[in-house]
């Protein structure tokens, strides 16, 4: 991976790292709400994670890299528990998502490290 490819790879990491902590808090919030309420919760939550899986797809496709492939895999899996009703379910997907995100968002940074940019 080049200086530049990290740099592209750490910024979308961070951005997606952060958009799954958002949207793994409105998937346990979504417990405590009334039903009536739910309905558009997971409305919600549905389009952050359609937004998540964009972004996912466009780092995959702008770096040529393949690290993102499992974390795309487990927000597709969480977009079908979300489409199949069981929104409240798709933390578990979401959370090993956040997992590969991370380990992305740590091997870059330690290429920037290594090149005294961090």
């Amino acid at each position: 991976m080049t200086v530049k490819e990290a740099v592209c790879m750490y910024m979308q990491a961070e951005k997606i790292k952060s958009a799954l902590i958002w949207v793994n808090h409105l998937t346990e919030a979504l417990k405590g709400l009334a039903p009536g309420d739910q309905k558009g919760a997971e409305e919600m939550i549905r389009t952050m994670v359609h937004m998540i899986a964009s972004e996912i797809y466009l780092s995959k496709n702008m770096l040529a890299s393949d690290a993102w492939g499992q974390a795309e895999k487990k927000i597709e899996l969480a977009l079908v528990m979300i489409n199949s009703g069981v929104a409240y379910e798709s933390s578990h997907p979401i959370t090993q998502a956040l997992s590969q995100v991370t380990s992305i968002c740590h091997r870059s940074a330690q290429i920037l490290k290594e090149n005294n940019l961090i």
